[in-house]
């Protein structure tokens, strides 16, 4: 009813404003020799892109590193999870399962193979910590919004 409605559209309104926090960081503090930037050019988006890289709301400089290298994967991982918690609301079968843990889980498996160089791409302690922050605040809002809208007596 309008309890799980409102629990869906709580995860996707959180995911959504995950998902435009990473990319506004990915798109305005990242280097734009990245991949990401060679696809927008050919696409014709670099000219918007450099339009709103050249007035960006803070300096680069006043933010920790994480912020800019680490914390948009963190936000897109978490936007996933939610999204999936969303779509699979208050389903415990092995295909939400399967959904929700393959992203955290092939993350984690890719920083590790960055690690052992058979994975191209550069290790960094703070991007596994990024994402295990990240899986657990999805656990941690999944959890609570099972509770709290599944159990009427509990948000009265």
């Amino acid at each position: 009813g309008s309890i799980m409605k409102a629990g869906r559209i709580i995860c996707i309104c959180l995911a959504v404003a995950s998902l435009i926090t990473g990319s506004a960081i990915y798109i305005l503090f990242r280097p734009t020799s990245l991949l990401m930037f060679h696809w927008a050019a050919e696409a014709g988006l670099l000219g918007t892109i450099n339009a709103i890289r050249s007035h960006p709301p803070v300096s680069a400089r006043l933010l920790f590193p994480w912020v800019i290298y680490s914390l948009p994967f963190a936000c897109w991982v978490f936007s996933y999870l939610l999204s999936i918690e969303a779509i699979w609301w208050r389903s415990d079968n092995q295909w939400h399962q399967l959904w929700f843990w393959c992203v955290p889980l092939v993350s984690i498996a890719s920083e590790f193979g960055q690690r052992l160089r058979v994975v191209p791409g550069t290790y960094d302690a703070a991007d596994l910590a990024a994402v295990a922050i990240a899986t657990a605040c999805a656990l941690g809002v999944s959890l609570v919004g099972r509770t709290v809208f599944t159990n009427r007596k509990a948000i009265v």
